[in-house]
């Protein structure tokens, strides 16, 4: 069967957005890097009350269902207006500076991840802070020459129009949405929509110089303009949860077997900083990159590969066999025909998967979906974590497929040679999958799996299965 059509035939549906709220804990991330061990540690002797803890948990809960079932997803502001809410009618502290605790517990105790995290305390964040300075007064300023130019290629009495009165995050207006049009629509000088949010200050000003806003509106845009996250957000709840309800642990093997005893001291893969700069772990990126969808097709190009292999929980699969037909001419005018079959051995079948596997990648990496993506086995592995497919302890396991598929001579020959010493045994004569596991679990303790990640692009030709 075509690749393109085993997708098809198994690709689950991720159109319903059904909210099981189970799926809000935190199974993927084992280290917290949204905040510092000291504060961790502060937040667990703050939180000593399990009681209280649960019911913050519930408070949680239930402002997230409200905003999920509220008519406008994009207007997060109705998240930290619920929470605010839920704690008041639970007679538990809502301050600011309480609530972002609050969440600080959820992620401690393993109720929430740290991309939630991030994205709720930023949120609350913004709230606050725009209730704080709606009484705050603002003189306008002088109009300079620079925003004269501005004036030219902008209208601003139609651009500032929305925020006459600010919008009260409901499901007709949203702060974020407008600000966020609002910078989108500001043109440059040089009529070229402007990358400058200076400019946006400039035509700020003027506006309230005009009257066309009032100072308060004028004080939350320059707020949104210079210190809240929003003008740096790539990823926004309604893209959170989507991925959260319609591909986290969509496909956890019928026979999975393996359930984390100890979660503190499993594989970091998922955590592991890539860009200190930018605060990015494998997970995070994986949420920026793509959406349920298509991390849902990531995953199932592993769960194709682990079939080939023999290694799929719900599968037994039978060796590839190799048949070849021939048609012999004899000298009495008479043809003979006579067919060849070649069942591969264990280590042939898994060096077969994995080049399909990368045939698979470069198919994927055509599809329009993925065109402006780069694919790489980091992607598909993460993508078959986050879908349940693979669980912690695979992950050791399977990011040795890419080590296997393209090695350097050394690094491979030194495993073989481990193997040998060890055993006694040539890896090829060890029972499948044990050869596999064994040579993967050497390679993870001579270290390389740490090695650098790549899709092997440079190293095969992906049209082809044998070389």
């Amino acid at each position: 069967m075509k690749f393109s059509l085993m997708i098809m035939a198994m690709l689950i549906s991720v159109q319903a957005f059904s909210a099981d709220l189970g799926l809000l804990r935190n199974d993927k991330e084992i280290q917290i890097q949204a905040f510092s061990i000291k504060e961790k540690d502060r937040i667990t002797a703050l939180y000593s009350n399990k009681e209280t803890n649960s019911q913050i948990q519930r408070v949680f809960d239930r402002s997230v269902q409200n905003y999920l079932q509220s008519e406008n997803l994009k207007c997060e502001f109705i998240l930290s207006a619920n929470f605010e809410y839920e704690l008041y009618r639970a007679n538990l502290p809502y301050s600011a500076t309480e609530i972002q605790d609050h969440l600080k517990m959820l992620r401690v105790t393993n109720q929430i991840d740290d991309i939630l995290f991030e994205l709720a305390s930023n949120v609350m964040a913004d709230h606050f802070a725009l209730k704080l300075i709606t009484d705050s007064k603002k003189s306008a300023q002088g109009i300079s020459r620079e925003d004269k130019g501005l004036l030219a290629t902008n209208n601003i009495s139609e651009e500032f129009a929305p925020f006459k009165t600010w919008p009260d995050d409901n499901k007709f207006q949203c702060a974020y949405q407008e600000y966020i049009h609002l910078k989108n629509i500001v043109f440059s000088k040089d009529n070229m929509l402007s990358k400058d949010t200076a400019d946006l200050k400039y035509l700020s000003s003027h506006a309230l110089a005009l009257k066309l806003i009032p100072d308060d509106s004028y004080n939350k845009l320059e707020y949104l303009r210079t210190k809240s996250t929003i003008n740096t957000r790539d990823l926004w709840l309604q893209d959170y949860f989507k991925i959260i309800f319609n591909a986290k642990n969509k496909m956890v093997p019928v026979k999975k077997l393996y359930l984390s005893m100890n979660f503190d001291k499993e594989n970091t893969f998922s955590t592991k900083l890539i860009s200190r700069k930018q605060h990015l772990t494998r997970r995070k990126l994986l949420y920026r990159k793509y959406d349920s969808t298509q991390i849902v097709l990531l995953a199932q190009l592993l769960q194709v590969a682990s079939r080939r292999m023999g290694t799929d929980a719900d599968t037994k699969s039978s060796h590839p066999v190799i048949v070849q037909e021939f048609s012999v001419q004899l000298a009495n005018g008479r043809t003979q025909n006579y067919v060849e079959r070649n069942e591969l051995d264990p280590q042939s079948q898994y060096n077969l998967a994995r080049r399909m596997l990368r045939k698979d990648m470069v198919t994927l990496q055509m599809m329009d979906s993925f065109r402006n993506h780069h694919v790489t086995y980091e992607d598909v592995i993460m993508a078959a974590f986050e879908t349940g497919y693979i669980s912690l302890e695979d992950i050791d396991f399977v990011a040795g497929y890419d080590d296997l598929w393209n090695p350097t001579k050394s690094q491979f020959e030194k495993i073989m040679g481990f193997v040998f010493q060890v055993t006694g045994y040539s890896t090829f004569l060890l029972p499948p999958p044990w050869n596999i596991v064994m040579a993967v679990a050497l390679g993870v303790t001579e270290g390389i799996v740490q090695s650098k990640f790549d899709t092997g692009a440079s190293h095969d030709n992906p049209g082809t299965f044998i070389e």
